[in-house]
């Protein structure tokens, strides 16, 4: 974690007086700045550029008004290169970014630019924005401050407590089962086969909105690490002409071949009105009949993920990813279950969002999964990170890579099912 940085009381109180001064309004849009050159009112300064600040002041959200020097809201803001809070009507300094020489981001605060060096110890660089963030954002449960609630530091990531994880199970709600993540069968890898399916809704459901698609099947092993990593197969979704699901018409069907089992790989899908999305999932050698494992892959429209943003009211910096991701236990009778009541986390700064029961919706009040078992993160760094879930006390977690202007899906699934 980075020390935080101390500001002398008189250079916040010249600071403070500087950012109430009127300044004669100018188009500074692509001028350039620095910490000794900071941008007017109205203008951030973004990797030594000045852009036209995204919140204007009567937008209801935090901003200034220039006339009384009075803000609104309740959110942290940039003004003039800087990082302010609202109180009572009035910006509240706290962290001068310009005079650091530092972007200055409203969720996060004064970041380091990493597009002409690297991050100092500690951070690492988001392929987004190009800024420095923490990583990992804890070493100690102190480093944990919600504030109304409890959580712990687990592998580098700031976990709430989950108290009560169940699942449902015959009907009847039960205790969720997660032994198996601790006692794992390794497995090996199996044969190449030929990989079929359909790439669907979140629903589940077929949808000619996916049809066209382009297709990559890449191991997880060399996404994870590697910037060009090689692609396995490759191919693109198509109408089938045959009913499925009761009659739905077939569309959307894929076939892509030589791809491999028991190992992890990632898909990732792309195409017209659609968010390109990278998919982590294993296909498990015994699943293979007559050289053939199906897998279902699942694709959003950016309609849908635009509302689901809107629906938690996040904001998104230009490039950031998402996640979404699923936790299950290790019920074998019907089947790994769909978690209630667990918390996921990430390694870098960033909020949890849970869904409503029954549906693909954000519910920006709860604090933990719903019986869909799925979380969503948005505002995501373009970065190798690791996702943490709490599940009634124990910890899993999963590393995963973000890609800008991408959707990473996950599930904490158990080995080999």
């Amino acid at each position: 974690m980075n020390p935080r940085r101390l500001l002398a009381p008189a250079l916040l109180a010249g600071l403070a007086l500087a950012f109430a001064c009127f300044v004669p309004e100018a188009d500074l849009s692509g001028k350039a700045c620095d910490g000794t050159h900071p941008c007017t009112t109205g203008y951030d300064c973004v990797s030594s550029r000045c852009v036209a600040t995204t919140v204007p002041p009567d937008a209801g959200e935090p901003g200034l008004d220039a006339s009384t020097g009075s803000c609104t809201g309740t959110a942290t803001f940039c003004r003039s290169g800087d990082w302010y809070s609202c109180l009572a009507g009035q910006p509240i300094l706290k962290d001068a970014c310009a005079v650091l020489g530092h972007d200055c981001e409203s969720s996060r605060g004064c970041l380091a630019s990493c597009a002409a060096k690297s991050c100092e110890i500690g951070t690492a660089c988001d392929e987004a924005t190009k800024r420095c963030l923490d990583q990992p954002s804890c070493a100690t449960a102190g480093d944990c401050d919600f504030g109304t609630s409890t959580g712990t530091c687990e592998a580098g990531a700031c976990v709430p407590a989950s108290a009560s994880a169940v699942v449902s199970v015959g009907g009847s709600k039960v205790a969720a089962e997660t032994s198996c993540y601790f006692s794992p069968d390794a497995g090996a890898s199996g044969p190449f086969a030929t990989m079929t399916g359909y790439v669907v809704l979140p629903t589940g459901k077929v949808s000619a909105q996916t049809i066209g698609l382009q297709l990559r099947v890449y191991r997880a092993s060399e996404f994870n690490t590697q910037t060009n990593p090689p692609v396995v197969a490759s191919g693109a979704a198509y109408d089938a002409g045959m009913p499925v699901d009761g009659g739905a018409v077939g569309v959307g069907a894929y076939t892509l071949s030589n791809v491999p089992t028991g190992v992890e790989l990632v898909a990732s899908s792309s195409g017209a009105g659609a968010v390109q999305t990278y998919q982590y999932f294993t296909l498990r050698p015994e699943s293979v009949v007559s050289g053939v494992a199906d897998q279902a892959l699942t694709s959003y429209d950016e309609v849908l993920w635009t509302q689901l943003v809107a629906g938690a009211g996040a904001q998104v910096s230009d490039g950031r990813a998402g996640l979404v991701g699923q936790i299950y236990d290790c019920h074998s009778s019907p089947g790994p279950a769909k978690v209630e009541g667990a918390t996921a986390a990430l390694d870098v700064p960033g909020r949890a969002y849970y869904t409503f029961p029954d549906v693909v919706g954000i519910d920006p009040d709860v604090t933990a999964t719903s019986n869909t078992g799925r979380f969503f993160f948005f505002d995501v760094p373009a970065i190798p990170l690791t996702v943490v879930a709490n599940v009634g006390g124990d910890v899993l977690s999963q590393p995963v890579r973000t890609m800008p202007r991408s959707i990473t899906l996950m599930q904490f699934r158990p080995p080999g099912r």
